[in-house]
């Protein structure tokens, strides 16, 4: 970095080209009225869901079927002789349904539409039917529960392990979505702010007075704050519409207070140096394209979903060698290592090796960028190729 002021100054001026208050403000009211609606709806629902089902049952005496007393499902026992009179009342919709039981094995359900309360009354009908082979062969509703009653174990940890709550595993899961969230986003606005203005020629005045590199990092800077603070917010809000969704009746897990610090710093961590790392990644290859709406964006961007879809396998069993390996290597470190620290025993060492490799790439990348840009502008016309960059990278580290 060869002027810091410079930095600060092209970091804060991409910081307020792309963060913008009143467009968040339109967005978060936007959201907040559909979380509003939604939950009006979703009560309404509710309510429909809660009104009483009348279903009338023919040889209620070959099977007896009855549902709980907080089931909407309510059955009237029925004669045969009444069968055609029912069926017209399901045709008036004057009644839900027509269950007629035939033997202890058949049963027919007449309803004008497929029921909802389908389930409800089948499970009812199960119940039935099983209580009726459980009193021909001699046992009791009672003596087959005791058989089939589960033993559930209670899990203690170790004085030497490091127990995770659910709230923690949750939280690893949601920083890394949100982390993509974040990628997303940057990778629009360097295309927009470097792409874009390479192409129109407006930088070449700027960088005869200021270095490409500081003119690169500025960027890399202003853009990553912007993502994270974009994030933030959408976080924020996420949390406001989870309230919401939570008090109109539908239960939602919540990422709750007892979490370990600890790891929430370490989340944190990853996250941030993950997005300042791939944010340096989409600076170099914004800078190798002459054409904002290059079809080499798609392809690109591509490249970090790969990443994931290979290191997301992995997770589901964190103690393997090549789940440790991930946890190390800057592409993958920012996914499996947060899902091992809450799911796995991570050595001491295992972060802070984490941490150095994501500053290493940070740092190479970050010089990539800076190459590809100065030596970019003055190659008029000429698209670079990835041997080109290998070139530079080799001078960069050099």
């Amino acid at each position: 970095m060869h002027n810091p002021s410079n930095v600060l100054r092209i970091a804060t001026w991409e910081f307020r080209r792309f963060f913008r208050l009143r467009d968040l403000a339109i967005l978060t009211l936007s959201l907040l009225g559909s979380v509003a609606v939604g939950g009006i709806t979703a009560g309404y629902v509710r309510a429909a869901s809660s009104k009483p089902v009348r279903v009338a049952v023919i040889h209620h005496d070959l099977l007896s079927v009855a549902t709980a007393a907080a089931s909407r499902v309510q059955l009237q026992s029925e004669t045969r002789d009444r069968a055609d009179a029912l069926r017209q009342e399901i045709g008036r919709k004057q009644l839900d349904g027509l269950l007629i039981i035939h033997s202890a094995r058949d049963a027919e359900l007449l309803v004008r539409k497929s029921p909802p309360w389908r389930a409800e009354l089948e499970q009812a009908v199960t119940a039935a039917r099983r209580q009726m082979r459980l009193s021909d062969a001699g046992l009791s509703e009672a003596d087959v529960h005791y058989i089939n009653e589960p033993l559930p174990l209670r899990v203690s940890i170790h004085e030497s392990g490091s127990p995770s709550s659910v709230a923690e595993r949750y939280a690893a899961l949601l920083f890394i979505g949100f982390l993509f969230l974040g990628l997303v986003l940057s990778f629009s606005f360097h295309f927009e702010a470097i792409t874009g203005e390479k192409q129109a020629r407006v930088t070449e005045v700027i960088l005869s007075a200021i270095h490409p590199h500081d003119w690169m990092d500025g960027k890399i800077a202003g853009i990553t704050a912007t993502g994270l603070a974009t994030v933030l917010c959408y976080a924020a809000l996420a949390a406001i519409s989870a309230i919401g969704v939570r008090a109109a009746g539908v239960p939602l897990p919540m990422v709750g207070g007892a979490m370990n610090p600890g790891r929430i710093v370490m989340f944190l961590t990853l996250a941030i140096l993950a997005l300042v790392m791939w944010n340096c990644f989409f600076a170099a290859i914004a800078a190798m394209i002459n054409e904002p709406t290059s079809s080499s964006r798609g392809t690109l961007m591509s490249f970090p979903i790969t990443v994931w879809l290979i290191a997301v396998p992995v997770l589901g069993n964190p103690d393997t060698t090549v789940s440790k390996i991930m946890s190390y290597i800057p592409l993958t470190s920012y996914v499996v290592l947060p899902v091992r620290l809450v799911m796995s025993e991570v050595a001491w060492w295992e972060f802070p090796l984490a941490v150095t490799l994501l500053l290493a790439a940070i740092w190479v990348l970050r010089r990539l960028a800076g190459q590809i840009f100065s030596a970019g502008m003055m190659m008029t016309g000429k698209q670079l190729t990835p041997s080109d960059a290998w070139r530079w990278l080799r001078g960069a580290t050099a």
